[in-house]
């Protein structure tokens, strides 16, 4: 019995159309075989430009949800690099906020390599802030993450870094009179009310100490003028004082030395000559030791607490140190409370240091100063003579 004509040519199209299918179909497959072999070769913006291509061409397909997974964790390998550079230019809020897709969509990238560098720089960046006394900042971004991170996935390494920051800022710095002989480094209550523990001349240990006291006195330091030594960060050095400042584990020790100009001790570099650092220093140095080959000279300061060594190799700088004086080897200084007919740095040698603030007045007459002082207590200058102390 023949076919009618009608159903032979329903037959045909119905092939046609299931051959059409199949070869969208192996089409979609070929487009995503693509875009995940050029995201696994680390091609993002080749595997981008396919997935996108798959997005478009079939948007309600089960390859284009998968498209858009590879398109994300791709695009999030880019932010990722961008974030990594932007994090060693010291651009660490932007290294944060690039990386903000990454965390936002965390489901994409469960397990990847990628999630946990995206968390790692997130709590180096924010770290970083927290170091450089911007607490305020740190607080803010943690709060902004929570926000942004999925339910209980908040590294909690940025959760303490928001408890310490807060603590800090906290913080309210107080003059007091116990550490007078030390303006400037111990006399602003970092340490009210914690024990001193031990230590020696110049040498001070606290107990009970938590991080974010460390971390906030430092701070304190940075803005009192003391630099942190690159090279050695528990190192801080001003005009007048070099500190290490080590911490091990609840307690702190706080050392102190006197130099007589670490600007200049900092200037000194490896292959100099000794007059190119004579020409630094501003003085010529006593000759301590000679060899061969090699020669060191020394440079005391001028309260004779602390020596400056400089060693030389065959006429070129190859190490300079600043020793700690051993008690009794140098002259001890007697500090005075200030007096009328003082100087200036005569006063700042006294009992009574450094001032919290200065004010000047110049007048046809000279120049008249007041230095302001805790507790009330100011002293008057003339041209640089005390001519009235106020307590």
């Amino acid at each position: 019995m023949k076919k009618p004509f009608a159903y032979l040519f329903m037959i045909a199209i119905s092939a046609t159309c299931l051959l059409s299918l199949g070869a969208c179909t192996s089409q979609r497959a070929q487009l995503l075989q693509d875009a995940q072999e050029f995201y696994e070769a680390g091609s993002w913006q080749d595997a981008i430009a396919s997935a996108q291509s798959i997005i478009e061409s079939y948007p309600e397909s089960e390859e284009a949800n998968e498209a858009r997974q590879l398109l994300n964790k791709s695009q999030g390998e880019l932010d990722l690099l961008d974030a990594a550079n932007l994090y060693t230019e010291g651009n660490y809020t932007e290294a944060i906020a690039q990386l903000s897709g990454i965390i936002g969509n965390s489901e994409d990238f469960e397990g990847t390599q990628c999630l946990e560098n995206s968390n790692n720089i997130i709590v180096d960046s924010v770290s970083a802030i927290y170091k450089q006394g911007d607490y305020e900042t740190v607080i803010s971004l943690v709060d902004e993450l929570g926000s942004t991170y999925a339910e209980n996935t908040l590294p909690t390494e940025l959760d303490a870094l928001r408890t310490q920051a807060e603590q800090a800022d906290s913080f309210q710095p107080v003059a007091i009179q116990d550490y007078a002989e030390y303006p400037g480094v111990l006399d602003f209550g970092a340490f009210s009310g914690k024990e001193q523990t031990g230590g020696g001349r110049d040498s001070f240990r606290y107990s009970e100490i938590e991080i974010w006291i460390v971390d906030r006195y430092i701070t304190e330091l940075k803005g009192r003028g003391f630099v942190q030594q690159a090279d050695d960060p528990i190192l801080l050095t001003s005009a007048e004082y070099g500190l290490k400042v080590t911490p091990d584990e609840n307690e702190l020790h706080v050392e102190i030395s006197y130099v007589m100009s670490f600007s200049q001790y900092n200037k000194i570099e490896n292959g100099m000559t000794y007059a190119e650092l004579v020409n630094i220093v501003g003085t010529p140095g006593i000759l301590a030791q000679k060899g061969i080959n090699r020669l060191i000279y020394s440079w005391v300061s001028e309260t004779g607490k602390t020596e400056m060594r400089v060693t030389f190799e065959d006429g070129v700088v190859v190490e300079k140190d600043i020793p700690s004086v051993k008690e009794g080897t140098a002259p001890s200084v007697q500090r005075v409370a200030p007096s009328i007919g003082m100087t200036a740095e005569e006063v700042r040698n006294s009992t009574w240091g450094k001032p919290e603030d200065i004010n000047r007045t110049t007048t046809a007459y000279g120049v008249h100063e007041q230095w302001v002082y805790s507790n009330y207590r100011y002293i008057y200058f003339d041209n640089g003579i005390v001519t009235a102390i106020q307590e």
